[in-house]
């Protein structure tokens, strides 16, 4: 890919209107975020990305996220919920997939903020 092309790829991952994050697909670490997940979670990227993926949800609903995130490799459109560093529970639209990038298996989930569906 040439420096033009993944410029234009990073910008796009950075602008769309959905917190996307990247996890390793056998870990559960979260290696990347796009700007909407660190706002959605009130967290810089820098504090999210590290993180196992059940960090991301309800303190107390980690099994359940676990074994979701293990189970899918295509997951469209589920109801969940995040947790903001404030301790607000935000409900989301959850879409995920398996995906190989660089020979390494990861798992790209975007999560759509339900709140803004009730601002239309």
């Amino acid at each position: 890919m040439d420096a033009v092309t993944e410029s234009i790829c990073w910008a796009l991952f950075d602008a769309i209107n959905c917190a996307i994050f990247i996890a390793d697909a056998e870990t559960g670490t979260i290696i990347d975020c796009n700007s909407r997940a660190a706002n959605l979670l009130g967290q810089t990227k820098k504090e999210i990305i590290g993180l196992h993926q059940t960090k991301l949800h309800p303190k107390g609903e980690e099994k359940k996220y676990s074994e979701k995130f293990k189970a899918v490799s295509l997951l469209v459109d589920q109801q969940g919920e995040v947790l903001h560093k404030n301790g607000e529970r935000i409900p989301v639209l959850i879409s995920a997939q398996v995906v190989i990038l660089d020979n390494q298996k990861i798992k790209v989930g975007t999560f759509f903020d339900l709140r803004e569906v009730k601002k239309l």
